[in-house]
């Protein structure tokens, strides 16, 4: 394909099954974790919501951070998802090349890897992950952020509770 002065070959960065499978886990991934941003944050809400009302500030705190625990979980679970769909494709050999490949692209590190387990053909599948890991943190991000409020309004009304 003739792009301009550029010359693209699709299939020298991994051909159309690397893109179709790539998009499609990206939307799987993307779904998967709106889905439990979505549960986490709402969960989040109404809870700490009814332990500020009950006056259980130090529980309202403690859901802030059991729920960033559970955004965490979120993203691993989101690198698992990733492996096992290269891992049944036979894109890679095992789950542990899986893992270690998709967990250090889904967190776009720059150290490099140790191997690169993607044959000739798939290499396109990294950049869906990373897209992922990009968008997913961000959206994280601000789920955090919209729960601040309560967990502020939590501590500062835990520390006039304690003042004497």
């Amino acid at each position: 394909m003739k792009l301009g002065p550029f010359d693209f070959n699709l299939e020298q960065v991994g051909g159309l099954n690397s893109l179709l499978l790539g998009i499609a886990f990206l939307v799987v991934v993307l779904a998967f974790h709106g889905y439990f941003m979505g549960v986490i944050n709402q969960s989040y809400q109404n809870k700490s919501k009814r332990a500020i009302d009950q006056g259980l500030f130090l529980k309202a705190i403690s859901l802030f951070f059991l729920s960033m625990l559970f955004l965490m979980f979120t993203h691993i679970a989101e690198i698992f998802l990733w492996s096992f769909g290269l891992m049944g494709m036979g894109i890679v050999p095992d789950l542990g090349q899986g893992l270690v490949f998709c967990g250090a692209t889904y967190t776009t590190t720059t150290i490099g890897y140790a191997t690169e387990p993607l044959p000739l053909g798939w290499k396109l599948i990294a950049v869906f992950i990373a897209l992922s890991g990009i968008f997913n943190f961000a959206w994280s991000t601000s789920v955090m952020l919209e729960m601040l409020p309560n967990f502020r309004l939590a501590r500062i009304s835990r520390a006039k509770q304690k003042a004497p």
